[in-house]
């Protein structure tokens, strides 16, 4: 393994590669995937570095900016195709696919266990008004009031 020590944004845009690397329909779900994936690997007490996106309470539920931003930047600089179709489709491209092959074992053995895992593929598949539902429960998100920062 490389130490390159990556800054945690670095880690997050990996990892953000990472996740899309299957395809993600919808900046929505795409935005409650990793909400979950950092949630649950801090309730497995797994994660000693991660994603470290900062959430609040939006109108569909958990969303960060620095993510959104993030996925930009790897969108303008090639590495993720995003479709013009509604909801957008988000995949990885061949420049995209490099990168992360480059930096792969960089990334935490707890985030990219969950990740290419089985739960995470459910979560693609899932409607999503029923993946909105499930974030709201499980993670009380009704409890913050629209803007609030959503706690750890």
């Amino acid at each position: 393994m490389r130490d390159l020590n990556l800054s945690s944004t670095s880690l997050n845009k990996l990892l953000l590669l990472k996740l899309i690397e299957g395809g993600v329909s919808g900046s929505t779900r795409l935005q409650k995937m990793v909400f979950i994936v950092e949630q649950r690997c801090r309730e497995q007490q797994r994660a000693d570095r991660g994603f470290a996106y900062p959430f609040i309470r939006h109108l569909y539920g958990p969303y960060s900016e620095e993510l959104h931003t993030d996925l930009a930047f790897l969108v303008r600089k090639g590495y993720v195709g995003k479709s013009d179709s509604m909801p957008v489709q988000y995949c990885l491209t061949e420049k995209g696919e490099k990168l992360l092959r480059g930096y792969s074992d960089q990334l935490p053995e707890a985030q990219v266990n969950y990740i290419a895992g089985a739960e995470l593929n459910r979560l693609r598949k899932l409607p999503l008004q029923t993946l909105l539902d499930e974030v709201y429960e499980d993670y009380k998100v009704k409890s913050y009031d629209y803007g609030d920062r959503i706690d750890r």
